[in-house]
């Protein structure tokens, strides 16, 4: 732990937020909470990956 300098992952302070969860609506992760906060350039991006994700799945490259 010292020779890595992790030694905040035993740290038990209460002071540290947790990350929130992404909301899952079916398929789609969205974890900006909607596409509604999301600017346009950040929609596209969401797209191409969920797109390219689709295409992977579609031709045995991903697991799930």
């Amino acid at each position: 732990m010292e020779l890595l300098h992790i030694s905040f992952v035993t740290d038990s302070s209460a002071g540290v937020p947790e990350i929130p969860k992404p909301k899952v609506d079916g398929d789609t992760v969205q974890p900006f909470g909607s596409t509604k906060e999301l600017t346009e350039l950040q929609i596209l991006r969401m797209d191409f990956w969920s797109n390219f994700v689709n295409y992977c799945r579609n031709n045995g490259r991903m697991m799930t």
